[in-house]
């Protein structure tokens, strides 16, 4: 591994205590550490201040608010942290939850007349991890109430971890209050990965399966899959799957075939253009023009995003498609839509029927394929 690697031994698995005298086996797919690069070595700091014994140190850069797309491990920082914390504090107390299910449970509890249980759970918590804040938006009583429990924990001087998929400053309606709030800590985003901790992460990946693979090799596939972290964790899977069925060992082969049949499986920008136009009833045209009509708009922050979660292209390849737009007009449009997957259930309805065109099984090929397999030709 890599000297600007760090490896933090966060596993998103949680640690087994019972005795047993069978050999512990890993959980295929998930990593038993957490690896930061030099792109986000700030979250070494916040880490090690969270699982500080010193209190003071501990509240230091609270809160704490990490930002990035789905993917890019969070979840996997939150529950490795949630595991180290618990079992290096066991008599201290942690509320982990998710914007979702705070604002499901804060409602139970209004209706139930639960309040005052509510809200004991999490203001006098000895930590706080808070995952996914936009789905706080548009809920307005949620956020009042994690307003008034940031500033009671931290009246009493306990740490606070939150996680979103953007920056505090782009979530729309979010109270002033609560945004002060949110920065008065440490704001980290987590960046696209590094090469070198690609190949970090995908090197344990290989070990976990008892895969041997070369360096040359786990180097020329890093280079290749410039993906977040979730997409390594299929790769691999893919990747074992191809050399059992070949009885062969990792190597350059099996690395081709994975490529070749990455490339069959992947839509191109044009596929993803089509199918989104053809949802959203505009014309592929208008997608690639200039035209600011909020249909149009809205379908084409669809389809940006599709295309960037869908295809290996870089931003400025899908802005070239779109009609020659910047890569940083790409990315507005990206977390335009990602906002919008938590607000605009006719967006989201959109994205989910459309992703599972290009994500469903082999055996099962995406319905437009079927389709086109078997349209006749017009007499």
């Amino acid at each position: 591994m890599a000297e600007s690697v760090v490896s933090l031994p966060l596993s998103a698995s949680p640690p087994r205590r019972r005795a047993s005298s069978h050999k512990e086996r890993p959980t295929l797919g998930v990593p038993r550490h957490f690896y930061v690069g030099p792109e986000n070595r700030i979250l070494v700091t916040a880490v090690e201040a969270l699982l500080s014994h010193d209190q003071a140190r501990a509240v230091e850069y609270s809160p704490i608010v990490v930002s990035a797309r789905s993917g890019q491990g969070k979840t996997h920082l939150c529950q490795g942290l949630l595991h180290v914390w618990t079992d290096q504090f066991p008599r201290l107390r942690v509320a982990a939850t998710t914007g979702a299910d705070f604002a499901r449970q804060l409602a139970g509890a209004i209706d139930a007349a639960a309040e005052e249980e509510f809200q004991q759970k999490y203001r006098d918590c000895d930590l706080l991890i808070f995952e996914n804040l936009q789905q706080l938006v548009g809920r307005e009583a949620a956020q009042i109430e994690l307003l008034h429990t940031l500033d009671r924990l931290r009246e009493r001087a306990r740490p606070v971890l939150i996680t979103t998929t953007r920056p505090i400053g782009r979530l729309p309606t979010l109270p002033a209050a609560l945004a002060t709030r949110l920065t008065a800590g440490l704001e980290i985003t987590i960046g696209t990965l590094r090469q070198e901790t690609r190949e970090a992460i995908l090197t344990e990946l290989f070990e976990l399966r008892k895969m041997q693979v070369s360096d040359h090799l786990i180097r020329l596939l890093a280079s290749r899959l410039q993906v977040a972290p979730a997409k390594l964790v299929g790769a691999v899977a893919q990747i074992f799957a191809l050399s059992h069925f070949a009885n062969r060992p990792v190597d350059e082969q099996v690395l081709a075939d994975y490529f070749q049949q990455r490339t069959d499986q992947e839509p191109s920008i044009h596929d993803i253009a089509k199918a989104v136009a053809r949802h959203f009833k505009v014309r592929l045209a208008e997608l690639r023009s200039s035209t600011r009509k909020r249909g149009v708009v809205t379908a084409r922050e669809v389809a940006m995003h599709l295309a960037r979660q869908l295809t290996g292209k870089t931003l400025k390849e899908i802005g070239t498609y779109f009609g020659g737009r910047h890569h940083t007009t790409v990315m507005h449009a990206c977390e335009q839509a990602e906002s919008s997957l938590h607000t605009d259930p006719a967006v989201r309805e959109a994205v989910e029927e459309l992703s599972t065109r290009w994500t469903a099984p082999a055996d099962d090929p995406p319905s437009g394929k079927r389709r086109k397999n078997k349209k006749k030709k017009s007499p």
